[in-house]
């Protein structure tokens, strides 16, 4: 009996061995996929309001550098399309400079144009994004717009 028990006392503490070994690399793979949860690095810009302004459309816009660097100066071009998918206006829109981790809110008064006949609102391009190591081709993948409006802001 005294044999049996000792044979059972280490099946034991060979299972709480392995336990603790599998405990372990199940938090070592954790910890390594944790940085690649983290939102990839990103310029944001939102459609943050459509507000009618007598015969004109304004629009607030929010963006946020959301990069390790400064953006010197930032200018996208959007276009506007009406509810018939058809071009209204294309506009250059200078977000000006952002550090990192700034945030910069622009508003624009589109002339003549009802906010409510404004269907969808397109990022074109980035037409200039001067800082460390960027170029407008670079901030057009790193842009992602998004709309707290009824319009989509879409790329």
């Amino acid at each position: 009996m005294f044999q049996v028990l000792t044979v059972q006392a280490s099946v034991v503490r060979l299972a709480a061995a392995l336990a603790c070994v599998a405990a372990t690399i199940i938090a070592t793979n954790h910890a390594r996929a944790e940085p690649a949860k983290r939102a990839p690095a990103a310029l944001t810009v939102e459609l943050n309001r459509a507000l009618s302004a007598g015969a004109n459309c304004r629009l607030a816009l929010v963006a946020h550098n959301g990069l390790a660097v400064a953006v010197k100066a930032l200018t996208i071009e959007v276009v506007l399309f009406d509810k018939q998918r058809q071009v209204v206006s294309v506009l250059s829109v200078a977000a000006g400079e952002m550090p990192a981790g700034k945030t910069r809110v622009r508003q624009y008064d589109i002339k003549a144009v009802e906010c409510a006949s404004i269907g969808q609102v397109l990022l074109n391009d980035v037409t200039r994004c001067d800082g460390q190591g960027l170029t407008p081709a670079a901030c057009l993948k790193l842009v992602k717009p998004s709309s707290r409006t009824s319009i989509p802001f879409t790329f």
